[in-house]
């Protein structure tokens, strides 16, 4: 009776193989569709300029607020914190600085941040703009 009761039961298997494809094929979809766009951590409000150019990647986002405050990978800095503008070059390998400011920021803090950016080593330092 054991033998009928097995040859009447039909054994289905799941595939994992095409599965797994597809998960790895979605994955690679995903990652390439991502854009990676560096921000310093708050939005700023930035000036436009009509000679603005665009800069793609190899740096680092430093954003100063209307009230002037300073974030560097959404942590608040000081001015004069060269030692945390130099880690982030580090850990990103670029010797970049693009400060965002905001459009109303007091313009002292702007040039204090940026001697401080050239202070820590950064080969050049630019103010982010809008393109018109």
């Amino acid at each position: 009776m054991k033998r009928r009761l097995r040859k009447k039961r039909n054994d289905t298997v799941l595939e994992m193989t095409p599965l797994i494809d597809m998960v790895f094929i979605l994955l690679i979809f995903f990652i390439v569709t991502t854009s990676f766009i560096k921000e310093a951590g708050v939005t700023v409000e930035k000036p436009q300029s009509s000679h603005s150019q665009s800069l793609q990647q190899g740096f680092i986002a430093i954003a100063i607020t209307r009230s002037g405050t300073i974030h560097n990978n959404g942590r608040r800095i000081s001015a004069d914190d060269t030692s945390s503008i130099q880690q982030s070059m580090d850990q990103g390998g670029v010797s970049r600085v693009v400060i965002q400011a905001d459009k109303n920021a007091p313009l002292g803090i702007v040039l204090q941040v940026q001697d401080t950016c050239l202070l820590a080593g950064a080969e050049s330092v630019t103010i982010g703009a809008l393109l018109p």
